[in-house]
Order: C-alpha cells, then sequence, then structure tokens
C-alpha cells in the first residue's frame, strides 16, 4: 500500500490514473478487506524469497525485544482503514505504542541496511509509509524501528527514531486523496495542467 500512497503524492498525472483504473478494478472485482487478504495470502507463498522470509521470521521477535528494552507493551493493530476514505486507504501498523505512537518496524535481510540506519536514521524511502501510518491511526507521533539480531553490541541490534506527524504532507495528502476519491466516484480522470512540470520538464499535455 506504501506504492500507492507514494504514488499518489509524487508520482506524475499518467502514473495516478494507471493506479485509479487499477483500484477500480479492484473496487468491482472485490472489497478492501478481500485485496488484503490476496496480498497476505501472496506474502506467504513468497516466503521463499530470502529477505521476505527473513523479516517475517524475525517480525515478532523484533517487537517482543521492542517491548524488553523499552519496558513497554504494545498493540499489533494490523490493517487500519483511513476513518473517511474506509473503502479506498489504509495502512499497515505494525504496532501502536500506548496510544500514542504509529509504528514501523523493519528486520532488513542485509545487514549493512541497519549498519546505515544506525549511522544515519530512517531513509527518505520510509517517509510516506510512516506518515501513512499516523494519517491513518489519528496520531501525532510515530516510530521507526530497525532490528537486527546479528549485530553483535546488543545495544545496536535496535535502533528506534522518534517522528512526528507532518502537517504539510498530511495537507497534501487529503487534498490528493480526496481528488482520488471524486474520480473514482465519477468514473473521471486526473488531468494535466498545461505548463505543469515533472521533475523540472515541462508538460504540454
Amino acid at each position: 500500500m506504501s506504492k500507492h500512497v507514494a504514488t499518489l503524492m509524487d508520482g506524475h498525472v499518467h502514473e495516478r490514473n494507471k493506479l485509479l483504473k487499477l483500484i477500480r478494478w479492484q473496487k468491482d472485482n472485490s472489497d478492501l478487506d478481500t485485496i488484503m487478504q490476496e496480498f497476505e495470502r501472496e506474502t506467504r507463498i513468497g516466503d521463499n524469497v530470502k529477505a521476505l522470509a527473513w523479516g517475517r521470521k524475525h517480525e515478532i521477535e523484533s517487537i517482543e525485544q521492542y517491548e524488553l528494552t523499552r519496558n513497554v507493551t504494545v498493540m499489533r493493530p494490523g490493517f487500519m482503514k483511513h476513518p473517511l476514505w474506509p473503502d479506498l486507504c489504509g495502512s499497515s501498523i505494525d504496532f501502536i505504542e500506548g496510544d500514542e505512537f504509529a509504528c514501523e518496524i523493519k528486520c532488513y535481510y542485509v545487514s549493512e541496511n541497519h549498519l546505515r540506519t544506525l549511522r544515519f536514521g530512517m531513509g527518505p524511502e520510509h517517509v510516506h509509509q510512516t506518515q501513512g501510518h499516523m494519517e491513518v491511526a489519528g496520531l501525532e507521533k510515530g516510530k521507526f524501528v530497525s532490528y537486527d539480531p546479528r549485530h553483535p553490541v546488543d545495544e545496536q541490534k535496535i535502533y528506534v527514531q522518534n517522528l512526528k506527524r507532518d502537517l504539510d504532507w498530511s495537507i497534501k495528502f487529503r487534498d490528493l486523496m480526496g481528488e482520488f476519491a471524486h474520480h473514482m466516484e465519477a468514473g473521471s480522470r486526473f488531468e494535466q495542467q498545461m505548463g505543469a512540470t515533472k521533475d523540472g520538464i515541462p508538460s504540454m499535455f
């Protein structure tokens, strides 16, 4: 679902229209719950993929380690629907801490990714996912967690970064999501405005 959010937020007009076409087809042939069930089924089928299998294997362990090291108990809500667009939008939040933090946890198969996170913090590729968690959950705070049980230093096996909801992101998301929902209902398409640009390149159509 985070790829869909990235398309909505950053995609060109034709990419947004492709997403509209995909979601229309899914709504005509299913509903959001069934789509997520199918996604989870495909994920289970794909467990032979090493990175996916590694993440699934250590997901529960990582949350348990988070609870242990932070002396907290968290809630695992699973897939949550957006309160304004429950048939179109949702987010798979890994856990919620104390009705305050919507959290995303990563168990990287490649250790270098965890080491990079320890050094530089959360990468920009996770912004839409983490902001989406906070938006859907209606929370002002979030956390990004990286866990690697292979790290030789116990204190560095787990990395936690506090996040704040980005109001500008939420405003843009709600504006675009409202437009998306309108096009869904009307059967229309996003239109490219004359002179609009993508990556600094003028577009005339």
